[in-house]
Parts: C-alpha cells; structure tokens; sequence
C-alpha cells in the first residue's frame, strides 16, 4: 500500500500490486512477459489516480526505483518516458470510454473528451524541450507526491502503510 499525498496535504491510502520490484534494470533485455508486466504495473497506477498529474507523479517514483526500467518505454529519461507512459493511459481511457458509450448507446461525455484532450496537449507540449519537461516535472511533483508511514482509516484510527511501491514488504 502506497501513501498518495495531494496539494493540500491530504494522504490517501491505496492498495495496489506491482509486478517488477525495485531494482537495477540497466542490462534487462525487452520481452513480451516484461512488456505485459509494466502494463500491469501501469495499469495499477491507473486504477488509483484521480488525474494524470496523480498518474504522473507515481509512474516516475516507480521508475526512479526500478533503475533503466525506463528504457523499455519511449523516452530518454525517466521524466520523458513517464510523460509518455501518461499520454498512453490518457490515450487508453479515452478509447475506454468512447467504447463505453458505444456499448451502452450513450453520447460520448464531451466534458471527459475535453478534459483529456487538453491534458494530452499539454503533456505532447511538455516533450518539446527539456526545459519543458523539466517545468512539467517540478509542476506535477509539487502538487502529489508518494509518501509511507502512518495512516488513519475512515474512523481516525492509525495504521501502517507498507511501501509496496518500492517492493520492501
């Protein structure tokens, strides 16, 4: 379990089961099983956030603690292949939800259309500088961040978060 913190400090458990540990990645070589694993992965993150800043701010805390991992994505860095990581999962639940409309004889939702239109400008807007990127970065790190420790359930009473992003439990 992960400790997701927002802008104003709010703390948000939340479960998720990663398949690649932490670990040094520098020398793995690219294959379907590991392709289907940061999927998973991904998919998991996905399953928590709110927002693609949320998105963000995880997927690069799990990169930074799987070193190389991020060579097996599009990018050169670990802050460009977790920007482009994010405009996938955009891209993904945007054709998720225009299949959902589909299927149950809706219109599309033109307010979701326009919410991840922009983010995905925003974000291919990010990628043209390194500067950009790292204006983007600082931004999105500012308002999320991943945190471990202490907890308190929906009564007040206080648990521990285990740091299975970072594989340690």
């Amino acid at each position: 379990m992960a400790k997701i913190i927002d802008e104003n400090k709010r703390r948000r458990a939340c479960a998720i089961s990663l398949v690649i540990p932490p670990g040094d990645y520098t020398k793995i070589k690219n294959s379907k099983k590991l392709n289907m694993a940061i999927s998973n992965d991904m998919t998991e993150f996905m399953s928590i956030s709110d927002n693609p800043t949320m998105f963000y701010v995880c997927v690069k805390n799990y990169l930074s603690e799987r070193l190389g991992l991020y060579k097996l994505l599009n990018g050169e860095s670990v802050v460009e292949a977790t920007i482009h990581a994010t405009i996938v999962s955009l891209m993904a639940q945007r054709v998720g939800g225009m299949l959902n409309s589909m299927e149950n004889d809706e219109p599309d939702d033109e307010e979701h259309r326009k919410s991840v239109t922009g983010a995905l400008n925003e974000l291919r807007a990010a990628l043209k500088s390194e500067e950009r990127m790292k204006n983007f970065d600082e931004y999105a790190c500012a308002h999320y961040g991943v945190g471990y420790g202490e907890a308190l359930d929906d009564n007040g009473d206080p648990y521990s978060i285990d740091s299975h992003i970072q594989a340690s439990s």
